[in-house]
Parts: C-alpha cells; structure tokens; sequence
C-alpha cells in the first residue's frame, strides 16, 4: 500500500531549488490558513519560475479561498496553459483544480469518478468544501 501511494504521489516540477522553496513555504502557510501569506509565496515561487504550473494551480486555489475570483482564474488558465509537458498526475491535479475554479462541477465529478487512485493524493472539493 505503501509503495503504490509513492508511486501515485508527485513532486512538484520545477528545477528551481527557490521556486521550491518558496513553493513549500506557501503550501505550509496555505495548511495554517495564512492565505495572504500564501500568495506571497506562490508568486514568488512563480516569479522564480514562471513555467511552474503547479505553483500557479495553488496560487489560482489560494486567490479563490480569498475571493479574488478574477485572480484565480488567471492563475488557472495560465496553470493549465503550462502543463502540456508535466507528469500525468501533476497535470490531472491542475485540471481538476481549474475545474473547481472555474466552477465547472460535471467535469470535476468526472475527474474524481475516472481515476480514484488520484483520490488519495489531490482533496478535491465541491463549493464550500463539501466532498464531491
């Protein structure tokens, strides 16, 4: 069990030790509920990388969880714009976020009914946070 969790969890792609850095940071602000904080961080993390798409993705979530819906779905679009190259994984994530931001529920449900495995690695919600 162990074994298919690593293989089915992903690091984000960037080659950027500061992008990763500030990256990680951001995710931990995010957890802690700092979402200011957090933006900072991920558009760091982006400025130091400005083709880490999965740094956008999360800078897309912290926008909405502050209400800046505008921000959020220019960080989404343009996470999903980056991610043609990315691993399967990183770029269902990406997909699955957008479609939350752009509130486009179908196509979140069907991510979340075409591939349960990702189920374990991406919390995926409905609005306000309900589970889909």
């Amino acid at each position: 069990m162990l074994k298919e969790l690593k293989a089915s969890s992903f690091q984000p792609s960037s080659k950027s030790v500061p992008a990763l850095r500030d990256y990680n940071q951001a995710v931990q602000l995010l957890r802690d509920g700092k979402n200011l904080e957090a933006v900072k961080n991920f558009k760091a993390a982006t400025r130091e990388d400005p083709q880490f798409a999965l740094a956008f993705s999360k800078l897309s979530e912290t926008y909405a969880n502050l209400g800046y819906d505008s921000e959020a779905q220019q960080s989404a679009l343009r996470a999903v714009e980056l991610s043609e190259s990315l691993t399967p994984a990183e770029k269902y994530a990406i997909s699955a976020s957008q479609a939350r931001i752009s509130k486009n529920y179908p196509r979140l449900s069907r991510h979340t009914r075409t591939s349960p495995k990702f189920r374990l690695t991406i919390p995926i919600c409905a609005p306000r946070g309900r589970p889909v």
